[in-house]
């Protein structure tokens, strides 16, 4: 089993300060709830570097499409949507 680790609440704050695209996903989260999911979230815990990053939101994707840099994205079996700012992709899904 490995070994646990405690948290440094700081650090992790810090780690989320430096996402890409987090004031843009702190926007969004102002229309539908939003959450950070899969190896984002792993990899802020373990305090590793992290550009991929997945959102997945309650609500309608399609409730996002006025937003700065947001794509709908169609075809697909789930409605999803690309959040493109300053280089950074974020992937996002409706839950």
């Amino acid at each position: 089993m490995p070994i646990s680790r405690a948290l440094d609440p700081d650090k992790l704050s810090k780690l989320l300060e430096s996402l890409p695209g987090i004031e843009a996903l702190r926007s969004l989260a102002q229309k539908v709830p939003a959450y950070l999911v899969g190896g984002v979230v792993r990899d802020l815990l373990l305090a590793r570097p992290r550009l991929d990053v997945d959102v997945a939101i309650e609500g309608d994707v399609a409730a996002l499409a006025d937003a700065p840099g947001f794509v709908l994205e169609s075809g697909g079996r789930f409605l999803t949507g690309k959040l493109s700012l300053d280089g950074a992709e974020i992937d996002i899904a409706q839950a």
